[in-house]
């Protein structure tokens, strides 16, 4: 508690050079992260994001996440997501695997699957499509 009354007390403060040293010593500059340019790319560091806080949840032991869910039974019901869109993989949406170590595997393999271009044509097929805007016609007078 005294380090937080000696940053907050102005006495404390007086003896340092200013707002502009302390600001150099303390933070640095923010930079946004940089996103890929391609589409696909950022698809494909967005699914590997997920992966890992999926296999980190299941980790956990939640019961219940955006890409799974545990049954009754101890199975795991899984679902790999662009975006709300389900990745449509040999025909089927959803794949049931025995257990948690099981699905932890088959979400790594995903993971390399997207990393090494496997699945960008199911990520390319649940892409957003970008608005269609109407162009407007100039209005003769």
């Amino acid at each position: 508690m005294s380090k937080v009354k000696n940053l907050i007390n102005p006495a404390a403060q007086a003896d340092s050079q200013g707002f502009m040293a302390e600001l150099g010593k303390l933070a640095q500059p923010f930079t946004k992260p940089e996103t890929p340019a391609d589409p696909v790319e950022r698809m494909r560091a967005k699914f590997a994001a997920h992966v890992d806080a999926t296999v980190k949840a299941i980790a956990d032991g939640a019961d219940k996440g955006k890409w799974f869910r545990k049954q009754s039974d101890g199975t795991f019901v899984l679902s790999f997501r662009n975006a709300n869109s389900a990745l449509t993989l040999n025909g089927a949406k959803q794949f049931q695997v025995p257990d948690a170590e099981a699905a932890i595997k088959l979400l790594e393999a995903a993971k390399t699957a997207v990393d090494a271009g496997e699945l960008d044509d199911a990520l390319k097929a649940t892409q957003r499509k970008p608005p269609d805007r109407m162009k407007k016609e100039p209005q003769s007078v």
